[in-house]
């Protein structure tokens, strides 16, 4: 099981992209937001993500947090 650390989550797009910290490769992609990604905060192994949503090609703020375990 991959341990989520701040050097793991490097991609602030829609996607949560998880990453071997010593060859940094992908190994997991996560879905998140449907804009950008605006924060994240990582406590052991739960990933809490807010940011962005597109409505009507405009980036307004996601109501929404995303939690992955």
């Amino acid at each position: 099981m991959l341990g989520i650390t701040d050097q793991s989550v490097i991609s602030f797009t829609k996607q949560v992209r998880l990453r071997d910290p010593s060859s940094l490769k992908c190994e997991q992609v996560l879905e998140a937001h449907t804009g950008t990604l605006s924060d994240f905060d990582v406590s052991g192994n739960l990933l809490v993500t807010c940011g962005f949503c597109s409505r009507c090609s405009i980036l307004v703020s996601d109501s929404d947090s995303y939690c992955f375990d």
